[in-house]
This record gives structure tokens, C-alpha cells and sequence, in this order.
């Protein structure tokens, strides 16, 4: 089942270099095709280099490349990202033992699937939840190969990448064009 992750991360990211015109996403997802399945040299180095992309990470670089090409997926990446990066933030200092609690563990627990799913469907907007969800469903069946949940969720590379535009993004932007709290989680007033 990793061979669709390989896929749709190698699609993503050829769409990135090609030219932006439609017929050459069809030749980017060929290219993708021919690397994971001819398993070249330069596919099995990259994976060893960059390890597997969480779900959340995959749904920004799809969102990414389809957005040069004008069709966006995300209408709320900017909120994906920061999700991103909180998570990376948090759990990898306790990954690696820099806190005394343990937080990577408890992506083993039965509970944390079903504690994610509460807070996405009830904090995010519907796009955002959708991804979310597909990350539990990912993690339900394996789709990764991992047994923890926080892998399907956060990455190392998506992580430091989420870190540096998000705060490139808060340093760059003017304080007016931030988005408040209430701004970006405002549907929850409608319920």
C-alpha cells in the first residue's frame, strides 16, 4: 500500500517542475508510475533519504503543485500547516527525550484516534477535517506502516518545512493581514 504514497508524493512533486499546463500533470503521474515501479536507484534513495510523508504533509505538496497548476485542493492550508507545525513542535522534542513525558507514545494508545477525530470534527472546517480523517483512515489500515498515529499526522521534513512557512509567513505578513482565532476557527460561532 505504500506504492500510492510513493505514487501521489512523486506525482506532487514532478507536477512542481514541469510547466504549468494541464497535458504535463498526465506525464508527471507517468514519470511517478515508471520511478516506483521500475524501482530506480534515484526513488530508493530518496525514500531512505526523506523517509515516508505523514497524510497531512502528502495533502499540502498535492495542494501545492495542483494549486500551481490552478486547481486547488486546500482551501484552508494556511491552518494544515500551522496544525503541522504545532504537532512537530510538540511531539518531536518529546520523540527524542528533550521533555520528561513522552508524547509520541500515546500515538500508540486505542483512544488517540478517536480523540483526534472528536477535536477535528468539532474545531475544523470541513476540508481540514476531511484530511484529517483520511490520515485515520490511513492509519486504520496501515497505509504507512506504522503503528502510531502522530506518523500519519506529522513528519520530520513536513514538520520543519510547516515550522519555516509558518513563521516566515508571520515575520513577512503585516500584524492586519494575520488571521485571529477568531477568524480562522469563526464557524464554530455558527453552531
Amino acid at each position: 500500500m505504500t506504492v500510492l504514497v510513493h505514487i501521489v508524493t512523486f506525482s506532487a512533486l514532478f507536477m512542481l517542475l514541469v510547466p504549468r499546463k494541464r497535458p504535463w500533470i498526465l506525464a508527471a503521474v507517468a514519470v511517478a508510475l515508471i520511478a516506483v515501479f521500475t524501482k530506480t536507484p534515484l526513488e530508493l534513495q530518496f525514500w531512505s533519504a526523506v523517509g515516508m510523508p505523514s497524510i497531512i504533509s502528502l495533502s499540502l505538496l498535492c495542494d501545492l503543485a495542483l494549486r500551481r497548476h490552478g486547481m486547488p485542493l486546500l482551501a484552508d492550508r494556511g491552518v494544515l500547516l500551522a496544525m503541522e507545525a504545532a504537532a512537530f513542535v510538540i511531539l518531536e522534542p518529546a520523540a527524542l527525550g528533550f521533555l520528561p513525558l513522552d508524547l509520541y507514545r500515546l500515538g500508540f494508545s486505542p483512544l488517540a484516534p478517536l480523540a483526534i477525530a472528536i477535536v477535528a470534527a468539532i474545531v475544523f472546517r470541513p476540508r481540514v477535517a476531511l484530511v484529517i480523517l483520511a490520515a485515520l483512515i490511513a492509519f486504520d489500515f496501515h497505509l504507512l506502516g506504522s503503528t502510531n498515529l502522530w506518523d500519519y499526522l506529522v513528519d520530520p521534513i513536513g514538520g520543519v518545512v510547516a515550522v519555516a512557512v509558518v513563521v516566515r509567513r508571520s515575520l513577512t505578513a503585516p500584524a492586519s493581514a494575520l488571521p485571529l482565532a477568531s477568524e480562522s476557527f469563526g464557524h464554530l460561532r455558527d453552531r
